[in-house]
């Protein structure tokens, strides 16, 4: 009986050696996070996000970023609603943008600026009948 308990232990502490030594292995060739694309100082400069938006290489994730941060610290404005209307085409037209992008525009973008849910839903119709064109 001693025998077939100690063979068990040891044949568990090699078990759990093997698993300590992946995790190490796998910690050791782990990627660094995946850094903002824009700097954080950056972030409350809205032409900063809108000369970012108009970069075609943007990856989806980093347009989503970019609308994120704007949605959290800005609110479009009146005296310059034209410019964030050619904003937010570019961001609806952009050759990366995917449905969670525009499903983040449809839900929070319209839903953070209501007094202008006009504008923004000609946008949508335009940019949805360009990409049905495609």
């Amino acid at each position: 009986m001693n025998d077939t308990v100690l063979f068990v232990l040891i044949g568990v502490g090699i078990v759990l050696g093997f698993i300590g030594i992946i995790v190490i292995i796998k910690k050791s060739f782990s990627h660094p996070p995946m850094e903002s694309v824009v700097e954080e100082e950056e972030y409350l400069d809205e032409d900063t996000l809108m000369e970012k938006v108009k970069d075609p290489n943007l990856s989806a994730e980093e347009l989503m970023e970019v609308l994120e941060t704007f949605n959290s610290n800005f609110k479009i404005q009146k005296a310059q609603l034209q410019k964030y209307l050619v904003f937010f085409s570019r961001a609806l037209t952009h050759p990366n943008i995917n449905a969670d992008v525009f499903k983040y525009f449809h839900k929070e973008i319209k839903k953070n600026n209501l007094e202008y849910t006009k504008e923004l839903d000609k946008l949508e119709k335009k940019a949805l009948s360009l990409s049905a064109k495609k």
